[in-house]
């Protein structure tokens, strides 16, 4: 058999073996992230591969000074591009509230209550909603005093 058929015979049960998948990378948060970072961060794996594979000093202190010279870019660039978005903004407030909300991936869509289950019974009157929401955060403070004022005078006396 020669080399060729074995290869051919070696890929063919390889890649039906294991089958190329699509990986989607979603940077759409990251509108900082220019091209010329990405391949700087690809660049930085492979430095980083070939650092730590190595006994050579030399490339060990380069990876570490690429590593420093890529965060600066990386912060610098998140710089310019939230401070453009401040800006440009109209409510500076409101714009400040999402860039902070954003990078602590507290960002949420707002979730409607269209149904609420009170006593048993469902119910999906918006109104009536309301009202129940109302009366409960209402009645809170009445329920705490009143659990104080019974453990107060359930205690012993002096």
């Amino acid at each position: 058999m020669s080399f060729n058929k074995f290869l051919n015979i070696y890929l063919t049960i390889f890649y039906s073996s294991f089958p190329t998948k699509a990986v989607y990378n979603s940077s759409s948060s990251k509108a900082w992230l220019t091209q010329g970072i990405r391949i700087s961060c690809r660049d930085k794996q492979k430095l980083y591969l070939i650092s730590r594979h190595s006994l050579d000093q030399n490339k060990k202190n380069y990876y570490r000074r690429y590593c420093k010279v890529l965060a600066e870019v990386i912060k610098l660039a998140k710089w310019k591009y939230y401070n453009n978005l401040l800006i440009n903004s109209v409510n500076k407030t409101k714009t400040t509230w999402n860039i902070i909300k954003e990078n602590i991936n507290k960002i949420h869509e707002k979730q409607d209550i269209s149904s609420i289950n009170i006593n048993g019974v469902l119910i999906q009157n918006n109104q009536i909603i309301a009202n129940a929401f109302n009366s409960y955060y209402s009645s809170v403070a009445k329920h705490i005093t009143k659990e104080i004022n019974t453990s107060n005078t359930g205690g012993c006396t002096v």
